[in-house]
């Protein structure tokens, strides 16, 4: 993001921020809230990704950030249910993701134009990391993003790096909260609670991060 006006961190300690857009046109399914310092999301609609994003505001990534984000999946999820960081958003049907699920397990995928696609090696979807902490549990999300270049990390782990030619280059940030795609499960359930989210120039050294087990 070329602006420094773009660049925030929310604690969510006040209910005034009025960039996050919490709107839901489905209020039985979907809850978003300000609640007890944290940003709440709910989803009970089967097999659904759903993005919760600041206020798009088009925006181009020409210079490293680093987004980071307290993330905590309710105990009370099905354990494929995942939750995770949103950027260069740009609907809901076109954005990327650095996520981790309920099995302590995580991706990196491109949305686009409504088709996913996961960003690492072809045959890998969802895998285990180290350093990921269960559900009941806060996990701290942390993503830099240098151009082609995106870096993942969980409680201080590197779980992804890679190298990926951007195909949405301009968009927001925010939060994505996806239920398991078991088409058993009757009653879906996803939850997170939000604690801190921030978006700031990245000021390290992109070269010297360690690489992950994981990419």
């Amino acid at each position: 993001m070329t602006d420094s006006s773009r660049m925030f961190s929310d604690d969510f300690s006040k209910a005034k921020d009025a960039s996050w857009l919490l709107d839901s046109e489905d209020p039985d399914n979907i809850h978003k809230e300000f609640i007890d310092g944290v940003l709440r999301i709910q989803n009970k609609l089967a097999g659904t990704a759903l993005p919760t994003v600041i206020n798009p505001r088009s925006a181009e990534y020409g210079r490293p950030i680093v987004i980071e984000a307290d993330m905590t999946l309710s105990a009370k999820v099905q354990p494929p249910a995942a939750t995770g960081i949103v950027f260069r958003y740009e609907n809901n049907d076109s954005y990327y993701v650095f996520a981790f699920d309920g099995v302590q397990r995580v991706s990196i995928w491109l949305r686009k134009e409504g088709q996913w696609t996961e960003l690492r090696k072809q045959v890998m979807e969802w895998t285990p990391a180290e350093g990921v902490n269960p559900p009941g549990q806060k996990n701290h999300l942390k993503l830099i993003v240098d151009g082609d270049h995106l870096q993942g990390f969980i409680n201080t782990h590197p779980v992804i790096d890679l190298n990926s030619p951007s195909q949405i280059m301009t968009g927001g940030v925010g939060v994505y909260l996806a239920t398991t795609t078991n088409t058993a499960e009757t009653d879906p359930y996803a939850a997170v609670d939000v604690a801190t989210y921030s978006v700031q120039p990245y000021m390290g050294d992109v070269s010297a991060t360690p690489t992950p087990d994981y990419f």
